[in-house]
């Protein structure tokens, strides 16, 4: 079987570098481009949880870098949990950490107003101190925006940005208009609100970040120079679905570990040792905290494997047409709008519609029934 020659330096896991040959363009790659050069006021890129969000960040960075945009780039998940004490932490730490960025010298600590809201501290300061240096448009990317959900003061921080948005038209000559807000944000966070119309990112233009399509799992495979063979493929785009951390890291410990496809099925399937146990763990302990979920996801995992079983029977003469038709739709689990939403938005399911949707794919499948069954 081919091997690359040499173990990859680039593990699966965080940002893929830009002059990595391992990254795979999607139509959201084009699409940010584009929103990029039209100087849109907030770009959202959203997707469940490693599929690639920061990826496709830092390469909108470089294409602003190389329009002379003024670029500013915060991740939220590095602040630590000491800058989300209150609402004036939180944006004198931004603060401090955008003015570090411009090479400002000034302190939003110590000109902070009491007879302000946060929100007002907080823009007067970029549009008298930071936007001021400021001629060219400018790019602001935040990642791991979903991390502010988690904070009583979420709403007013994701207010204030919705309203740069609205100034665009409102008040066309503030500071803050010059500004394209890049936010990417994971999906996931659905498994924790429970009413959908809650959420904060209702404004600007939405990329969701899509599974793989077979066609680009098979160029994947030829950029690891081919561990896979030809008739693989299919099983194993049947296996991760064609999610992108599955996919990439799949091919990854086959190649560096000289695993074959069936060293890797076993160990994928049976081992606790796999490459993808944390992202399992993970979505277990997620659903583990919504009991409602929970049982969504089991009546799911028990319908499938009915529906297994209906087939067999039908296959061995035990069943007639008419009979095992009869029993998938009686095996086939309602879900409400909202469960279904949720889950999809999570990354658990995917498909159309709570009547039409299957889990992600078989890894997610086997994991679950073993430890929510």
């Amino acid at each position: 079987m081919p091997r690359l020659t040499q173990i990859p330096s680039e593990t699966p896991t965080g940002a893929i570098p830009i002059t990595s040959k391992f990254y795979i363009k999607r139509p959201a790659d084009e699409q940010l481009r584009q929103l990029i050069a039209n100087h849109d006021s907030v770009i959202l890129v959203r997707g469940s949880r490693q599929v690639g969000k920061t990826s496709l960040l830092v390469r909108g960075l470089q294409i602003a870098r190389d329009a002379e945009m003024q670029v500013w780039f915060t991740d939220l998940q590095s602040l630590g949990d000491a800058a989300f004490a209150d609402i004036k932490t939180f944006y004198v730490t931004l603060a401090q950490d955008l003015a570090n960025q411009a090479q400002v010298e000034s302190s939003l600590d110590l000109l902070w107003n009491t007879k302000l809201v946060a929100n007002q501290n907080f823009e007067d300061y970029l549009c008298k101190h930071l936007l001021p240096q400021v001629t060219a448009p400018m790019l602001w990317a935040i990642d791991e925006a979903d991390r502010l959900l988690q904070q009583p003061f979420s709403g007013d921080v994701f207010a204030l940005l919705r309203s740069w948005h609205n100034k665009r038209a409102t008040a066309p000559k503030q500071p803050t208009t010059k500004i394209t807000l890049l936010i990417a944000y994971a999906t996931e966070y659905h498994l924790f609100i429970k009413d959908p119309l809650q959420s904060p990112f209702n404004v600007g233009q939405k990329l969701t970040l899509e599974d793989f399509t077979m066609a680009q799992v098979t160029e994947l495979n030829q950029r690891y120079e081919s561990p896979l063979r030809p008739e693989e493929l299919h099983d194993f785009y049947h296996l991760t679905g064609g999610h992108p951390y599955l996919s990439r890291s799949g091919l990854y410990e086959m190649v560096s570990d000289r695993f074959t496809f069936s060293q890797f099925t076993q160990r994928a399937l049976f081992s606790e040792g796999s490459i993808f146990i944390d992202h399992f763990r993970r979505m277990v302990t997620l659903l583990n905290l919504d009991p409602q979920l929970r049982e969504a996801v089991r009546a799911i995992l028990r319908s499938q494997l009915s529906f297994s079983a209906t087939w067999q029977a039908f296959r061995r003469g035990q069943l007639s047409l008419r009979e095992t038709l009869q029993a998938i739709r009686h095996a086939q689990p309602g879900l409400d709008e909202i469960s279904f939403d949720r889950l999809h938005s999570g990354g658990i399911l995917k498909g159309d519609s709570r009547h039409d949707f299957q889990l992600r794919c078989e890894l997610y499948a086997n994991y679950l029934q073993k430890k929510l069954l």
